[in-house]
C-alpha cells in the first residue's frame, strides 16, 4: 500500500531522501577528500521500490532498444571483459593490418555527483519515462539531504543540489539514461563502462600513410573537442590532468591532441577497468602487478596461519589469490612462456602451504586438492 501510494502521488517520505555518506579511498593522497568515492547508505524500505521502478526503466529500455550499443556498464549480459574484448580485439585487428590506433582514455571529474536533476529529467522525458514513474523519480531526487558518518562521528546535514546517489539502486540505471546520447557526437569509435570512456582512431604508420586515413587525428581530435562540448553542456567536465592519450603500433607518429585547448598527456600505460594495458598490447606489466599481489597475499595467508589444512585451504585461494590471476583473463591471456610461467608459480606457490602436501610434487599437489593448473583453466575458457 505505501508503495502503490508513493507511486500514485509521485512523492516520496523525507526518510527515504536521508542519505549517510561512506568515504571509500580509491587511490593516490589519502588527504586529498577527491581521492574517495562518496558511498550514499540510504533507506532499505527505499530501496525495495527502487528495484521495483529500475525493473520498469531497464524494461522499457530494453524493449524499446534505447540504451547505446557502446555502453556496457550495468546493463544484462554486458561487463568489464565485454568492454575489454570490443576494444582490444579492434585494436588487434587494426595493428595487424599494419596501422596504428590513437586512443584516448578520458576521466569524468565527479561523475555521478555532478548530474544535474533538472537535465536528467529532461533526459528521462526523452527516452520516453513520463508519468507516474517520472514523478516519483523526480520526488526521488530532489530535496534530499546527506550526512557524511565517519566512525560514528557525523558530519552537519546539508541539502544534495545534484548528482544520482552512490550506492542507491536507482543511481546507476539513471546515470546510464543521462550519459546515452554521449557516443553520437562521435565519428570515432567510442566505448564505455559507466563514466569510464575512450574513444580511438585508427591513425596512417609514419612515412607509409594511406589516402583513406588521410585526416584521421583531426578527426579523433574533433571528437575530443565535441565530447567536451557534450560535457559542458551537460554541466559535466573533465578531470584533463586524468585524461591520456596512448599510441599504439609501430610507427605510430605521436600525434599530440588536446582537450579544449589543454594539451593531453601521453602514455605507455593505461589501468583499463582493472586492467594494465601497455602500448605493446602484451600485457607484461600487468602479469607482473597481479602477480606481485598474489604473492603477497600468499605471504600474509603463511603469517596468519601457524598450519593450513586443505579444507581452510581451498576457499582462501579460490576467494582471495586465483580471482586476482583470472579476472578478465579472456581479455589478456598470456602467450609468452615467461608470462605463463610467472602466473602458474602463482598456484605452485600456493599450494605448498598445505600442510598435508607440501613435501609433495606439483601435479601431486593439484591433484590431491582437486584444483587444475590455470593454464588449462585459461584453455577451457574458465
Amino acid at each position: 500500500m505505501i508503495f502503490k501510494e508513493s507511486l500514485r502521488a509521485g512523492e516520496t517520505p523525507e526518510d527515504w531522501r536521508k542519505a549517510n555518506i561512506t568515504p571509500i579511498f580509491k587511490k593516490g593522497n589519502r588527504n586529498d577528500p577527491a581521492n574517495y568515492r562518496p558511498v550514499s547508505l540510504t533507506s532499505q524500505v527505499c530501496k525495495v521500490l527502487e528495484t521495483i521502478v529500475r525493473e520498469q526503466l531497464f524494461n522499457h529500455l530494453k524493449s524499446n532498444n534505447l540504451l547505446s550499443e557502446e555502453q556496457h556498464g550495468f546493463r544484462e549480459g554486458r561487463s568489464c571483459l565485454s568492454n575489454l574484448l570490443t576494444t582490444l580485439e579492434d585494436w588487434t585487428s587494426i595493428l595487424e593490418g599494419g596501422d596504428c590506433v590513437d586512443v584516448a582514455y578520458l576521466d569524468f571529474s565527479k561523475a555521478f555527483d555532478l548530474v544535474s536533476h533538472k537535465h536528467l529529467l529532461l533526459k528521462l522525458q526523452k527516452h520516453g519515462i513520463t508519468g507516474q514513474i517520472w514523478n516519483w523519480i523526480k520526488a526521488f531526487l530532489e530535496n534530499r539531504k546527506q550526512k557524511v558518518v565517519i566512525r560514528g562521528a557525523e558530519s552537519d546535514e546539508l541539502n544534495v543540489l545534484s548528482g544520482v546517489p552512490q550506492g542507491s539502486v536507482l543511481g546507476p540505471i539513471l546515470f546510464l539514461i543521462f550519459i546515452n546520447d554521449l557516443p553520437k557526437c562521435t565519428t570515432c569509435p567510442v566505448c564505455l563502462f559507466a563514466d569510464d570512456s575512450k574513444v580511438y582512431c585508427k591513425v596512417p604508420r609514419r612515412y607509409r600513410g594511406k589516402p583513406e586515413l588521410e585526416g584521421a587525428h583531426e578527426l579523433l581530435q574533433k571528437d575530443l573537442q565535441n565530447l567536451h562540448n557534450w560535457a559542458t553542456k551537460w554541466k559535466m567536465s573533465f578531470n584533463v590532468d586524468k585524461c591520456k592519450i596512448m599510441h599504439l603500433g609501430y610507427g605510430n607518429d605521436k600525434h599530440e591532441y588536446n582537450l579544449n585547448g589543454n594539451v593531453l598527456s601521453e602514455t605507455e600505460e593505461e589501468r583499463d577497468l582493472g586492467v594494465l594495458i601497455d602500448n605493446d598490447l602484451k600485457f607484461s606489466r600487468h602479469i607482473r602487478g597481479i602477480v606481485a599481489k598474489a604473492n603477497r597475499m600468499i605471504g600474509l595467508m603463511k603469517i596468519s596461519f601457524e598450519s593450513i589444512e586443505k579444507d581452510m585451504f581451498l576457499p582462501l585461494y579460490t576467494t582471495l589469490i586465483r580471482p586476482l590471476l583470472e579476472y578478465c583473463v579472456h581479455a589478456w591471456s598470456p602467450y609468452l612462456e615467461r608470462d605463463i610461467d610467472l602466473l602458474e608459480n602463482v598456484q605452485r606457490r600456493a599450494t605448498k602451504i598445505v600442510r598435508q602436501y607440501k613435501n609433495e610434487e606439483y601435479e601431486v599437489r593439484l591433484r590431491e586438492l582437486g584444483l587444475p593448473k590455470l593454464v588449462d583453466r585459461r584453455t577451457r575458457g574458465t
